[in-house]
């Protein structure tokens, strides 16, 4: 997905979900995930980057892209909840890997 408007390319990873039975329980929330931002963009401006994660817009949460281009268009004055991934510590007691 790209955006001219905000000059950013993102996608949105895929969320892990557990199911048993009939109960589904999200492990992991949905965020938009920064590929590349033009230097001349709004999104630019405000200090996003590529690698950046974003979480919430305006304090509403989106599970799809399209739900987060709608909360965009809500308006001029958006707050964006972002978490700088490429910043974030590699602590190797929170990371874990499993395999089958």
């Amino acid at each position: 997905w790209e955006s001219q408007p905000l000059g950013m390319a993102a996608v949105m990873p895929a969320q892990i979900d557990l199911e048993h039975h009939d109960l589904v329980l999200r492990v992991s929330d949905p965020y938009l995930l920064i590929k590349g931002v033009s230097d001349t963009s709004a999104a630019a401006k405000y200090g996003i980057e590529e690698g950046d994660a974003i979480l919430t817009v305006n304090g509403c949460d989106f599970d799809t892209i399209g739900e987060f281009v709608e909360l965009t268009k809500e308006g001029k004055d958006m707050e964006w909840e972002v978490v700088k991934l490429v910043q974030m510590p590699k602590d190797p007691l929170h990371i874990t890997r499993v395999r089958n």
